[in-house]
């Protein structure tokens, strides 16, 4: 069986009009069957349980953020930010069907992703597929308790997307 996944592609959104550039990967497969439709399996998960971002004293002591272009560190949540805390971007798709697509999270205080604490790798997918930049994904990373969690919505239809750690 050959490899369907489209080579990385970068795409530009972000909820308020902000700059983010995020990896997106994959695009459709004409030779597997559509994914079967019905409701979405719940999607909330734990990124990181107990996470050393999280001080006694109830807020974050490193901030949580993306890799965007160039290896910089984009801070969702600032350090300092009381819990629970939240906040969302917005992703979109660089390829005609494309059916998932691929973040990096990291914690710490560098401008750098390289100077920062890797959470791990994610994958957004159970999304309607269409046209590049179509596809509008809200990605919420929150800090709840001890634990830093990952949420994805379609903003089209208010439906809950999957996210599963890939790394």
């Amino acid at each position: 069986m050959r490899d369907t996944m489209a080579r990385p592609t970068r795409v530009t959104r972000l909820l308020l009009g902000l700059a983010i550039t995020a990896c997106a990967v994959g695009c459709g497969d004409a030779s597997k069957p559509p994914a079967p439709t019905g409701p979405a399996p719940a999607v909330e998960i734990v990124a990181e349980a107990a996470s050393p971002a999280i001080g006694q004293d109830g807020a974050l002591v490193e901030a949580v953020g993306l890799e965007t272009i160039g290896g910089v560190f984009s801070s969702m949540l600032p350090a300092g930010s009381a819990l629970p805390c939240e906040a969302s971007r917005l992703f979109s798709t660089g390829v005609d069907g494309q059916e998932q697509f691929a973040f990096t999270l990291y914690r710490g205080l560098g401008a750098k992703v390289q100077d920062n604490q890797l959470v791990g790798r994610f994958r957004v997918s159970g999304f309607p597929t269409g046209a590049p930049g179509v596809p509008q994904i809200e990605v919420r990373v929150s800090a709840v308790g001890r634990d830093l969690r990952i949420a994805a919505t379609d903003t089209a239809t208010a439906k809950a997307c999957r996210v599963e750690r890939v790394e």
